[in-house]
């Protein structure tokens, strides 16, 4: 998914709003492999997002989190937020301004669990005189920010986890 796909869901949001909105999209795709016993045995590809929304007058509020971006769900959940807003302090809107941007590490290769395999299997090989464990997760992690008072910002990074176990197969005498 690209940015401009999740800020189309976050101006949709907006727009069906009758009120100062705020929107707040965490989006995650990442590749997960499994392996044991020396050998890869599960490969998945998964994406998933939350989408909280504020909405907000100056003396009233209500916010609500959702994990689904289907319109219409989307729909009766703010029409029911909107009619059970909630006193409380003003809550200042995400005015525009200039975010600056930051240079940092980033891996933005293909989620391609071939490439991942080739890892994997070197892993595996380091190990030769041991059973392998452990499983290896690879992806990326989007968050949009959108405001209906014009604020806007995004960030893409890498994620990557590599969890590790060899196994001596080897019995030794005198140890239980």
């Amino acid at each position: 998914m690209k940015n401009t796909e999740i800020f189309n869901m976050a101006e949709q949001i907006i727009r069906i709003s009758n009120f100062s909105t705020d929107v707040i999209i965490i989006y995650n795709e990442y590749l997960f492999q499994r392996f044991a016993n020396s050998f890869i045995h599960q490969t998945t590809f998964d994406e998933n997002y939350l989408i909280s929304v504020r909405i907000r007058t100056e003396n009233k509020y209500a916010v609500f989190h959702i994990n689904n971006f289907d319109i219409e769900k989307i729909k009766v959940i703010l029409k029911k937020s909107e009619n059970s807003m909630i006193e409380g302090e003003f809550l200042s809107p995400l005015e525009k301004k200039e975010i600056p941007k930051y240079e940092f590490a980033f891996d933005d290769s293909e989620l391609n669990p071939d490439e991942s395999s080739k890892i994997i299997k070197e892993i595996i090989k380091i190990g030769e005189n041991y059973k392998t464990f452990g499983n290896f997760y690879r992806g990326y992690q989007h968050i949009a920010m959108l405001s209906s008072d014009g604020f806007e910002a995004y960030n893409k990074s890498s994620i990557s986890h590599l969890t590790i176990n060899y196994m001596n197969t080897n019995k030794r005498k005198g140890l239980l």
